[in-house]
């Protein structure tokens, strides 16, 4: 008697909690493995990126504008030239809302700016522009803003660079911030 009640409790033991667990199941829907695990390395290769980019981790990060950037990092610098071999400013802007973001730009910075609706600093977004007036002749430096006061650009100096526009040359060139008319926000 006592063996048929200790096999009744165990087989309690081990049916409870499977009938438990199947009503769980059933009104909880748990994301597929391949979603978590597709999740966590998506945010692992974004958190690479920036700290390889030296830039604070966002999760909200557009992973095609870092990883084209990451391609771009240390290409000289070559006017009228738009590849990675050598790039000025506008090529290299070019080149990234082309590959990035499909949109199709103009070919110098004054021209790319009059292609954009107006960005106040504080309310730049991954993957607007920011415009520089360096010389006397209007907008003649642009780059793509990546967040955080920091920008990726052509620099005559040192090629393709991340900066920050708190430095001091960037503060006191900097003109205005730019998002492309045919979209409100970058995508």
């Amino acid at each position: 008697m006592l063996g048929k009640k200790l096999i009744f409790i165990m087989f309690l033991l081990v049916i409870v909690p499977l009938c438990t667990t199947a009503q769980n199941t059933k009104t909880k829907k748990k994301a597929p493995i391949a979603d978590t695990t597709n999740s966590k390395v998506v945010q692992y290769n974004l958190k690479l990126m920036c700290n390889k980019l030296q830039i604070p981790y966002d999760s909200s990060y557009n992973l095609d504008l870092l990883f084209e950037s990451l391609e771009w990092i240390g290409s000289p610098y070559r006017y009228g030239q738009c590849s990675k071999d050598g790039t000025d400013c506008s090529g290299f802007t070019k080149s990234i809302y082309k590959d990035v973001f499909g949109a199709d730009l103009a070919r110098s910075s004054g021209a790319i700016f009059t292609q954009c609706n107006p960005v106040k600093k504080d309310k730049l977004q991954h993957g607007d522009m920011v415009f520089f007036k360096i010389g006397r002749h209007g907008i003649s430096h642009v780059g793509v803003y990546l967040g955080y006061d920091y920008f990726i650009h052509a620099s005559t100096q040192s090629g393709v660079i991340i900066s920050s526009l708190e430095e001091h040359y960037y503060k006191r060139h900097y003109y205005s911030g730019g998002r492309p008319k045919e979209t409100t926000t970058p995508k």
